[in-house]
């Protein structure tokens, strides 16, 4: 039975202000506070915290963990470098690159939601 799924509402690009942690630098705190965190990307994949964890323990200096990741993973800012990095677990040891920064984090998931749908106009069946 070949039946049409109800569509998805379009998302959009919202961005959510983070308070500042005593344990991380002003650098990073402000830029945690001016730029703000996606609050969603496209699926469920991402999901932003409702309030930054910082694990000491990751990297250098610390990670402040802005949003859950997969099932058991999280997205952060390296305090050290200030890179926006997806650990897998938090018993991980395992650090992997996302963005540069907090800023360009945000342009990239703006740009990918301002893309979405990627195939509008295209039935599935011209895809195979």
């Amino acid at each position: 039975m070949n039946q049409c799924l109800p569509r998805l509402p379009e998302p959009e690009f919202v961005s959510i202000p983070v308070a500042a942690l005593p344990e991380v630098p002003a650098k990073i705190a402000n830029a945690l506070g001016e730029a703000g965190v996606p609050g969603r990307l496209i699926g469920h994949e991402y999901q932003p915290l409702s309030k930054p964890a910082y694990f000491g323990e990751i990297g250098e200096r610390g990670l402040v963990a802005i949003a859950v990741s997969d099932l058991s993973g999280f997205i952060g800012v390296d305090v050290a470098s200030g890179h926006v990095v997806q650990i897998p677990k938090i018993e991980s040891a395992k650090v992997h690159h996302v963005n540069r920064d907090i800023g360009s984090f945000n342009q990239c998931v703006e740009a990918v939601i301002a893309r979405f749908p990627y195939l509008r106009g295209k039935r599935r069946t011209e895809l195979r």
